[in-house]
């Protein structure tokens, strides 16, 4: 059996809890190698990211307001939070499909979980075409 890959120590606290989070069930799956370690890390890594983007979103707003010296209002931009919240998301994506993180990535890994089946109970029905009897 392959050894787990151990989190990095530089990873952020919300980082490690997701390595945490993951680990177990990759490992249990029989979907990970020592070698996965710096995919895995930065998939953690930009879901920190992400969920930091998206607090500040939450607790501030999506819109930065602009005002001159005056206290002026100027004009209004998003908020780099947004962008950056995009950017983790899709970068998460990737790295998840990669470690079959995803409903289709397992599927197409041809190791569907049972969590899978029972989100879609129609996932274990084959398709049965009408066939004309002679």
């Amino acid at each position: 059996m392959e050894t787990l890959p151990e989190c990095p120590e530089w990873l952020t606290e919300p980082a490690k809890l997701e390595w945490q989070r993951v680990l177990p069930e990759l490992a249990k799956a029989g979907r990970l190698a020592t070698l996965d370690r710096a995919a895995l890390a930065a998939y953690c890594q930009c879901f920190a990211h992400w969920q930091a983007a998206e607090q500040f979103l939450a607790e501030h707003g999506s819109v930065v307001v602009l005002r001159n010296d005056k206290g002026e209002v100027k004009g209004a931009v998003p908020a780099p939070q947004h962008t950056i919240a995009c950017k983790m998301l899709d970068k998460m994506r990737a790295f998840a499909v990669e470690l079959g993180l995803t409903p289709a990535a397992r599927k197409r890994l041809g190791k569907g979980s049972k969590a899978d089946t029972k989100a879609n109970p129609l996932a274990s029905l084959r398709v049965v075409r009408n066939q004309a009897t002679p």
